[in-house]
């Protein structure tokens, strides 16, 4: 279900038909529809700040965006809400006027038996470092070059894809996920191998296109595209806008969608400092479905923990430079997973460009380009096999305290296609 009312003017026509869809039995709706209508209620709100209020608000206030995630097999009462979406896996979001109006909703909710979960819709962005050169390099450039950057062969898959081509193995075609600013899938060096979508929950770009308007999300795919074969193909989600910013609800949405079309591997270089129900279900889902989730850890070098990345049952990356250091930029604990390159790994850009970046964002992807390649000729084989064969691989650090920064070691790809 789906329903909104205007600030400015509610007619009595709008009304009755409030009345209506409250009263009336909820239908199913799949992830893809609920996605739409998330991202109808995010561009309201946005195009409406007057009367909504900005949709990235300032300031410390969990209610800012005057939006709550409730999670409920009943009916509930919506409150003062002025839009509400619902109808997939028993979630209901409701948009309200105001923080107060969300707040005073919110504590209701809490004390309401018949509510598994609440919680606010909380800002998620793109996890960039603080140093990204643009090179300003055209596509002709880059064509004399195997890779792109120093990346693929340091994780050794350059002599896996070239095994694979020797032998002459069977290979099958495998769609990664990039849940992100979308992907510039016009770009020369990607364009034959993106599978563009219609899912657009953030609040900037063209409504059902998955087209980048950030960058973000085009560096990702560009290492996954440079280090893999080509029946590795990206298919995008764009959640995060031209800001490389988004919320939760739009986040969960999109991996749900990427979970419902059946993709092979989910990678999400986004994140956020606070665990949150619906995208803990949402991870759960890809989990459940048997697809594996690479995420980054984040950039600010503590040990503070950023989701998706601190779940248990995503792998969490941190970053390296050239000589197989973490770097200091990499955030760490006791759940990281791998390590792998992120420091000065030139990928593509925006406008058929190339750029030099560094960060767990470009990290996680080159994780991701492993699971998929070996997924190319292990079709079938269990998420839980394709992390052993990458653990088995993988290069070891014995330095002291070297699994807080290090996980199982720094990723390598295996060497033949067995």
């Amino acid at each position: 279900c789906a329903w909104s009312r205007s600030l400015v003017a509610v007619a009595s026509s709008a009304l009755s038909f409030l009345s209506y869809a409250v009263a009336t039995d909820i239908d199913e709706i799949s992830a893809d529809e609920f996605a739409k209508e998330i991202s109808s209620m995010l561009n309201v709100t946005a195009m409406t700040e007057g009367a909504f209020g900005s949709e990235y608000r300032t300031g410390s206030d969990e209610f800012s965006t005057g939006r709550l995630i409730v999670k409920s097999k009943y009916r509930i009462d919506t409150m003062n809400a002025v839009s509400v979406v619902c109808g997939y896996d028993d979630l209901w979001v409701l948009q309200f006027d105001n923080p107060d109006d969300a707040r005073n909703a919110y504590y209701s909710y809490l004390s309401d038996s018949k509510i598994e979960y609440t919680e606010t819709d909380k800002e998620v962005y793109a996890l960039f470092s603080d140093a990204t050169l643009s090179e300003g390099m055209s596509y002709s450039d880059e064509e004399e070059h195997t890779y792109l950057s120093w990346g693929p062969e340091y994780i050794g898959i350059d002599k896996l894809n070239r095994n694979i081509s020797i032998s002459n193995t069977e290979t099958f075609d495998t769609v990664v996920a990039v849940i992100d600013t979308g992907v510039d899938h016009e770009h020369p060096y990607l364009k034959d191998r993106v599978l563009p979508t219609r899912i657009n929950t953030s609040t900037s770009g063209t409504r059902n296109s998955s087209m980048d308007d950030n960058g973000h999300g085009t560096q990702v795919a560009g290492v996954i595209i440079d280090s893999t074969m080509d029946n590795v193909l990206v298919q995008p989600y764009k959640v995060l806008d031209s800001h490389g910013t988004g919320t939760v609800i739009s986040l969960a949405a999109g991996i749900n969608c990427a979970v419902e079309d059946g993709v092979d591997v989910i990678n999400i270089s986004v994140g956020f400092e606070e665990d949150s129900a619906i995208l803990k279900s949402a991870v759960d889902n890809a989990e459940l479905n048997d697809i594996p989730v690479i995420s980054a850890s984040g950039n600010d070098g503590t040990t503070k923990k950023y989701y998706p990345a601190s779940y248990d049952n995503v792998l969490k990356v941190t970053a390296v430079n050239q000589s197989s250091i973490v770097t200091n930029f990499s955030t760490y604990d006791n759940g990281v997973s791998f390590a792998a390159p992120g420091f000065e790994i030139r990928t593509t850009n925006l406008g058929g460009g190339f750029i030099k970046t560094r960060g767990t964002s470009v990290a996680a992807p080159f994780v991701t380009a492993v699971v998929a390649a070996v997924y190319s000729y292990r079709p079938n084989a269990l998420s839980e096999e394709i992390y052993e064969i990458i653990c088995n691989t993988c290069v070891q650090i014995s330095e002291h305290n070297s699994a807080i920064k290090y996980g199982n070691g720094i990723i390598r790809a295996p060497e033949y296609p067995d």
